[in-house]
């Protein structure tokens, strides 16, 4: 069994991780935001998509919950909405 203290530990370092990407995300133009990469995920959107859907699965998973697909981003979801910046829970318990 995993100590409590351990995953505490590495909560909060996805969350930190997780705040830096969203900062970083922040600073981008949207013709940035989406621009096609070329890479495992077309854009930044659809990566940081990726990351937050993993992020909410682990969650359900740890719920007793086990989902078979990432939730899907909603049409017209507005540019700075995503990457409105990070909510730290790592002082939660």
């Amino acid at each position: 069994m995993v100590p409590l203290e351990t995953l505490r530990e590495l909560y909060a370092y996805n969350y930190w991780a997780r705040d830096r990407q969203l900062e970083a995300c922040a600073a981008l133009s949207q013709e940035q935001f989406l621009r096609p990469m070329g890479s495992s995920f077309s854009s930044v959107r659809d990566t940081l998509a990726h990351v937050m859907g993993a992020e909410w699965i682990w969650l359900e998973r740890w719920r007793g919950r086990s989902p078979q697909t990432m939730p899907g981003v909603p049409e017209g979801l507005p540019f700075q909405e995503p990457c409105a910046g990070g909510t730290s829970n790592s002082g939660q318990s």
